[in-house]
């Protein structure tokens, strides 16, 4: 299965897909995926972003591909 290649500032309907894996925005606010698992709904990308890496940590551990390294 080929990796999944994140589109920056494409745009699908109102979902808006960014560099962060696993994060997307909708509408105002940042929601959090990780495989079929919804994460939730966050008031920002940041929060979005820590919440996607600790469940790749813990679904993936060593293997995870994280974000952090992406946001300073």
């Amino acid at each position: 299965m080929p990796p999944m290649i994140s589109v920056i500032g494409q745009q699908f309907g109102e979902l808006v897909v960014l560099e962060q894996k696993g994060v997307y925005k909708s509408g105002k606010k940042w929601m959090a995926k990780i495989k079929s698992i919804y994460l939730g709904t966050f008031e920002t990308e940041l929060e979005a972003v820590k919440m996607y890496d600790k469940w790749a940590k813990m679904l993936y551990g060593t293997f995870a591909h994280i974000n952090v390294s992406k946001t300073g």
